[in-house]
């Protein structure tokens, strides 16, 4: 059982909610080994919170809409150093009030390394993780733009482990905090944090439950019903996935989402189907 629980937490950890966004860190790969996870996702969105955290109806016909396949490749360089890439693929269509924006193709690749600083009887651990975000589009219109268009890092540590059996037995967590820098002038600076549980319900199945946290600081303030151009922001977003591992080598995970609060941003929902390869 205890085999069993790490190995879902690895697969977990690396998955993360499957966002655009979304960095991955935690449970080392190992030494030599691959991990591949392509990952599609979907978002939709109607209604709004505005500066003060009010919800706002949206007028009829506008909103935004998302879908996004996220391929992510990691390699372990030793027992404690992994190498870590993210690129996500999107096609959005954002319609506001007198017209439409539409923006398609790569967003921001995410790459850098993961080190493990403290691992507890290999039950624990405690990571580090650098990366550097490179925007691979350019920044044209900020109704059809699909980020930011600007260079940025992160810094992010993650505690990560199975539970003591006398506290919840079969059951592992993940928790995670970051810093995200984008160095345009306007920024914006982004604090996140992350947090989940997963539950083994036999050999081959499982559960997890989570929530998202993110507030994004910048002195650019507007909204945008695309909401890939909004740099002052704040939300929570809670996730529910099932899991199913079919060999060694490869488990399915799928799962959906719904931002429950935030600020100057999208209310909206979401689903994601992965698939997790060991190579």
């Amino acid at each position: 059982m205890k085999k069993h629980i790490l190995s879902c937490l690895c697969i977990l950890l690396f998955t993360g909610v499957i966002t655009p966004r979304k960095a991955f860190a935690g449970w080392p790969i190992g030494k030599y080994r691959d991990l591949f996870v392509p990952a599609f996702n979907y978002f939709k969105a109607t209604d709004s919170w505005d500066v003060n955290g009010k919800k706002i109806k949206g007028a009829p016909g506008t909103g935004f809409e998302s879908y996004a396949l996220n391929l992510f490749e990691g390699y372990g360089i030793s027992r404690r150093l992994d190498f870590i890439a993210s690129l996500p693929v999107v096609y959005q269509t954002s319609k506001y009030v007198g017209g439409t924006g539409k923006g398609y193709g790569p967003t921001d690749l995410n790459m850098g390394l993961s080190y493990n600083l403290i691992n507890s009887n290999y039950e624990r651990f405690l990571s580090v993780q650098a990366s550097a975000i490179v925007p691979l589009y350019n920044k044209n219109n900020p109704n059809s733009d699909v980020g930011f268009g600007s260079l940025g890092s992160e810094l992010k540590f993650s505690y990560s482990g199975n539970i003591p059996k006398r506290i919840l037995k079969g059951c592992y967590f993940n928790t995670e905090i970051y810093y995200r820098r984008y160095f345009a002038g306007d920024g914006p600076n982004q604090y996140g944090a992350f947090a989940f549980l997963g539950f083994i319900l036999s050999k081959s199945n499982q559960i997890t439950a989570d929530v998202t946290a993110i507030k994004s600081v910048s002195t650019n303030r507007e909204f945008n019903a695309n909401i890939s151009s909004i740099k002052d922001f704040s939300l929570i977003k809670p996730s529910v996935n099932f899991g199913h591992r079919f060999t060694r080598r490869f488990s399915m995970f799928v799962g959906g989402y719904y931002t429950v609060a935030g600020r100057n941003t999208a209310i909206g929902y979401g689903t994601n189907v992965s698939g997790i390869f060991h190579l």
